[in-house]
Formats: C-alpha cells, sequence, structure tokens
C-alpha cells in the first residue's frame, strides 16, 4: 500500500445496558440550504492527510448509541469517533481510496460523512464549532474543499457532520461537491455501533437514491454525474421502531466442490440478518439461466438473531451436470420488510462445470499459438482488450518495437491492447478449479514465468496474481508483478523473469482458482509465459525486508529532503519516484539527503524494498 497502517489504540466507551443499536436509528432525506460555518476551531493545517484530532469538545451532552458523550475525535478522511480517541484510517484501510470507516477494526461509534482517502488542498480546512444556546445548541463539524489522494485540483468536497442536542439528532449535509474523475471511488456515509452494527447507505449510480448498506463495505459511489447535490441531507434519529430485514449475501458453492457439479445438485444462498429485530421466516426463490424455479419459504427456530447468518438449502434440486455454464439468481426476504430495504434482497453467481486438476505438479504453458486452453476463461473487467494467446514471438510496444520470444512452449498468454483512452483496462485470465485435496501435510510454490521491459512506455502497469477458495466467487491478491522492474534493460527491451510464490498455506483446499489480472495506465508489455504449482520448498526467493520506519523532512519540501529513520545498510539501495498516475520519474539511490529541486511541484511517491512514503514538492 502508498501509506504505513497506523495502529493506534480506540478509547472503547463502554455502552448503557440495554438494547441500543445505530441500525434501529431511523433515516430521512431532503434537500435544505447549505451554510457554511465561518468561524470555529481549525484543526491541523490545509494539508491535512489521514490525520486524527482527538479529545475535542462537544460543548454539550450528547447520546449517541445508548451512551452518553461530551467529547468526539474527528479524522481529515471525513469522519467523526464519538470519544476521547480515533485511528487513522489509511493504508489497507482505505482500499484504492474506497471509505472503509463502518467496516473498521479500530474504531466504533462512528459517523462517517463522506469517508474516503481524503487529502486538503491549499485553500481546504477542517473546522468545528458549537452554534446556539441550551438546550438548542449543535455541534458543526466542517470540511472544506477537501480532494482524494493523488487527486488534487480535480475534486472539491465541501460538507458537514452536525450533532443536535436534546433530540440527539445526526444531520450530514452536502455543500457544493464537483469532481472530474469517471472512475468511480466508494464513499462510506452512515452510522457505526459496535462491530456488526452498522446503518448507512449504498448506491452505485445516485445520491438522491440510495438504498440502506447490507455489508458494512457498501458505500455510495463517487464520479462525474454520481455527487450529492448542493444541499443535500441525510438525517439520523435514534428511538427508530425494529426493522426486520433479510439480506441475500452470497450464493454458495456448490456442494460437490472441485468443479464437479451433479445432476441432483441443491441451491444453497447465505443469509443475513441486517435489521433490528429477530426473523423466523424468509421466503426464497431463484432461477437459473433466467428459468424460475418454485419460491419455498424457510422458518428458523430458534429465530435467527441480528446479525446472524443462515443458509437456504432448496429442496428443488437442480442439474448442474452438463457441461457449460450456470448463472443463478436467489432471491431472499423477510414478508413484510420495509420498501427501503428491498436492493439487498438479490444474490447472484456463476458456476461452470467441468473436470477439475487434481494432481500436481499442474503446469500451463500456454503452447498453442492462438487458443487458450480450455477450460481458461478471460474477462474484461474495464475498458477494451482482452488476454490472448500469442506465438512464439511477443510483440514488445503499443505499435513498434522488437518481439520476445516464448521460452517454454510455443506461445504465451499476452495482454496487447493500449488503453490510455479508457484510464487503463483490466483483463483477468482464470484458471481450471485445482482440488488440492489430496495434498494436506505438502509445501507447494507457484512460479510464474512473466514478461519485464525496460524503458519503453515506463508507466506503472502490472499482472496481479490472484486466489480464490471459492470456486471463483471472491479472490484476494497473492502478488503484484510489474512490467518495469528491471532497470538494466535499455528501451525496446525485455526478458523474461521468475516469479516464486509460496503457496502452502492453501494445501488441502479442493476448490481453488488462479487467476492473473492485466491493467495500468498503458497496459501493453504484459505477459506470461507459463506457470507451474507444485510441490516444494519456495526457491530463489528474495528474503523478507521488514518496513522501514522513513521519514521525509521537509514535507511539502521544495526539493532538499532529509530521510528521518533511513538505515545505514538502507543507503545506496535502490529506489524509485512515482507520480500520481505510477509513472516512475526518477530512479534514485536512497541517502540521508536527497535534491529533488529540479523534480516539478507534486505529489510524488518515493519506494524501495520495505519503503513506500509519499513526498509533496512545491515551488
Amino acid at each position: 500500500m502508498r501509506k504505513l497502517l497506523l495502529f493506534c489504540l480506540a478509547a472503547l466507551a463502554l455502552p448503557s445496558l440495554g438494547m441500543a443499536q445505530v441500525i434501529n436509528y431511523s433515516f430521512a432525506q431532503q434537500q435544505a440550504p447549505y451554510s457554511e460555518i465561518t468561524a470555529g476551531t481549525e484543526l491541523g493545517t490545509a494539508a491535512n492527510d489521514d490525520e486524527t484530532f482527538d479529545g475535542l469538545p462537544i460543548g454539550f451532552t450528547f447520546t449517541f448509541n445508548g451512551t452518553a458523550y461530551t467529547t468526539f475525535s474527528a479524522s481529515s478522511n471525513g469522519y467523526i469517533v464519538m470519544g476521547d480517541t480515533a485511528s487513522a484510517e489509511v493504508g489497507a484501510a482505505l482500499f484504492q481510496g474506497n471509505g472503509r470507516a463502518l467496516s473498521s477494526a479500530f474504531n466504533v461509534n462512528t459517523i462517517a460523512g463522506f469517508n474516503m482517502d481524503l487529502l486538503g488542498q491549499a485553500t481546504s480546512s477542517l473546522t468545528y464549532s458549537t452554534l446556539g444556546t441550551a438546550p438548542n445548541r449543535e455541534l458543526v463539524v466542517q470540511w472544506v474543499e477537501y480532494a482524494l489522494y493523488g487527486l488534487m485540483g480535480t475534486i472539491s468536497i465541501n460538507f458537514q457532520i452536525r450533532l443536535q442536542e436534546g433530540t440527539n439528532t445526526i444531520r450530514i449535509h452536502y455543500g457544493d461537491v464537483t469532481t472530474t474523475t469517471t472512475a468511480p471511488i466508494g464513499a462510506q456515509v452512515g452510522l457505526r455501533g459496535t462491530i456488526g452494527d452498522f446503518n448507512g447507505r449504498a448506491s452505485t449510480t445516485s445520491w438522491a437514491t440510495t438504498t440502506r448498506m447490507v455489508s458494512a463495505l457498501d458505500n455510495v459511489r463517487f464520479a462525474t454525474g454520481i455527487a450529492p447535490a448542493s444541499g443535500l441531507q441525510f438525517t439520523y434519529a435514534p428511538g427508530a421502531a425494529p426493522l426486520r430485514d433479510i439480506a441475500a449475501r452470497r450464493i454458495l458453492v456448490p456442494a460437490n466442490n472441485g468443479g464437479q457439479l451433479s445432476a441432483t445438485e441443491p441451491i444453497r444462498v447465505l443469509v443475513r440478518n441486517v435489521g433490528g429485530a429477530a426473523v423466523d421466516t424468509v421466503v426464497g426463490s431463484y432461477n437459473i439461466n433466467g428459468v424460475a424455479w418454485p419460491a419455498q419459504t424457510f422458518v428458523f427456530s430458534p429465530a435467527l438473531a441480528v446479525g446472524d447468518s443462515g443458509t437456504l438449502v432448496f429442496t428443488a434440486t437442480a442439474n448442474l451436470q452438463a457441461s457449460g455454464t450456470y448463472r443463478v439468481l436467489a432471491l431472499a426476504r423477510y414478508p413484510r420488510e420495509g420498501a427501503d430495504l428491498a436492493g439487498n434482497d438479490t444474490a447472484r453467481a456463476t458456476f461452470v462445470s467441468g473436470q477439475a486438476v487434481a494432481t500436481l505438479p499442474y503446469t500451463e504453458n500456454f503452447a498453442s499459438p492462438d487458443t487458450l486452453p480450455a477450460p481458461w476463461t478471460v474477462t474484461t473487467l474495464r475498458g477494451t482488450g482482452a488476454w490472448l494467446v500469442f506465438g512464439p514471438d511477443i510483440p514488445l510496444g503499443a505499435s513498434s518495437g522488437p518481439t520476445l520470444s516464448a521460452i517454454d512452449g510455443d506461445g504465451a498468454l499476452v495482454f496487447p491492447s493500449y488503453n490510455s483512452a479508457t484510464n487503463g483496462a483490466l483483463s483477468q485470465a482464470t484458471s481450471p478449479i485445482i482440488n488440492l485435496a489430496a495434498y494436506p501435510n505438502d509445501s507447494l510454490v507457484l512460479t510464474v514465468s512473466y514478461m519485464r521491459t525496460g524503458n519503453f512506455l515506463a508507466r506503472a502497469d502490472s499482472i496481479q496474481v490472484r486466489v480464490s477458495t471459492d470456486g471463483g466467487l471472491t479472490y484476494r491478491l497473492l502478488k503484484t508483478l510489474f512490467r518495469n522492474s528491471n532497470n538494466a534493460l535499455g528501451s525496446n527491451e525485455a526478458e523474461w523473469a521468475a516469479e516464486f510464490i509460496n503457496m502452502t498455506r492453501f494445501r488441502g483446499q479442493d476448490n481453488l482458482r488462479l487467476a492473473f489480472v492485466a491493467g495500468g495506465a498503458d497496459g501493453d508489455n504484459m505477459a506470461i509465459d507459463a506457470f507451474t504449482l507444485s510441490i516444494g520448498s519456495l526457491v530463489a526467493a528474495r528474503p523478507a525486508v521488514a518496513a522501514l520506519q522513513v521519514r521525509a523532512l521537509p514535507n511539502p519540501s521544495t526539493g532538499r529532503i532529509s530521510l528521518a529513520g533511513l538505515p545505514a545498510q538502507s543507503v545506496g539501495r535502490t529506489a524509485q519516484l512515482l507520480d500520481v498516475s505510477g509513472k516512475v520519474i526518477r530512479t534514485l539511490a536512497l541517502a540521508e539527503q536527497l535534491d529533488l529541486s529540479d523534480v516539478a511541484p507534486g505529489i510524488y511517491t518515493l519506494q524501495a524494498e520495505g519503503l513506500r512514503t509519499k513526498i509533496v514538492l512545491t515551488r
């Protein structure tokens, strides 16, 4: 990640006895004139980035989630936490800019107004003030002209979080919010009590027609044409009657794992009680490839408690044995749930019937010069272009340049598309299911032979190696392979390199899938010649390097920078200076003093093995 994850202890206020939960707060929205406060206490500086400000006075007693508070803590990333301390949500907690405050493992009793990886600009301010007189005072916390990290000058976000004395009502009010970015990013809006107790908004298309969030990771998308109108106000109030609602979380991988689906396969749907009271009755139905199967009523005894999950196992079985693709859509709902909650009723999944790989070593060298081996699949995730099989020579460059011969077989899996016009394309190549049930105690290693280039179009394009343990429903990142990792290569030069990935933690899994995701600023110049999953110890892997606790001082800087905390053994290590698009601006040797005075003003990332720190250059 581009920042160090800061671990702070959050002071947990003890809740009062009772059944207080933010999930039971009512929600309403309206348009109301936005009034910016012009006086108050300013927190930090205009350039706040991942800053928290703790133990601030509310000015009166405010009850949230059943507990009375007189202090709050504020984060520059668009949220407040009730009580004396808050943890900065940075690094892994902010996935590619998307907000995570309502699912945080660090903060409880949180109110998110516009939670993303925000960054103050030259004209920004974070201010709070208590307005009015008792018993009708109101705390206003205000963010002015904040941007998203890496997109300064293209985004301006203005909003307030308001706490009302007496009624304990929470208002989130939006002023002018503008952006020129077309890539949607997720902003979290709403309340979080304790773990599993959340009440926020979700939408992929509009801030005016949001629905209640189902997962604590849900958000409201933010991009050009998807932004809150000036004056939009969300209001949360305590004391509402409990709502009963069931969410269809996901369709489970069929019982016969390893891709061998049967003629008597039951459809199983994982559901969760996301309402405010226990649920004993759920109505479910599903269709396969558009053909509907009968609805069924399920009774939970004992009733499904708030936050608990259960499984619907349909008695009608589906024939999933024949070779082919099965797209399943399931519906699950509480019979009398509110209309606001209807968006969480459905879940979708795709199953592919086919023989699983069950013997190691499993090697694929993409030897056919033009055909993807079955049952591999390719999916375009964004933009245009897709993984293709080329051979025996691999083209280098967007439109010209030399070629690189495959080293294993007659072909290679190549992402050949140039996609800067579409903000970068993403394409995923997915392996067949791999059944490792016969290897519960073996050490496993994945070897990937991939192409890396020199300075030709030296953007930070990459290949992500991902793994799924549920047959391809969800994936996690294993390793990112950067194509411009060998600076000894000259312009228009390329080579094959091997990467060794330890897979031992996945031994015994019977439903494993691997995926390669190609993407970046330009695409092109990314290829995999072969990969092998085999038994054996990890070899030729670089030793682990602990993260260096290094700070750039001063920051912002006019060019001359000291690296505080740089150990002596790291001096001389090769590092790269990247701009906000990931382009390598300069390759340099680490030293306690760096001179970047000839680099244009902007936001940069200095990275080396074990080091990744942000540098802001001004003039």
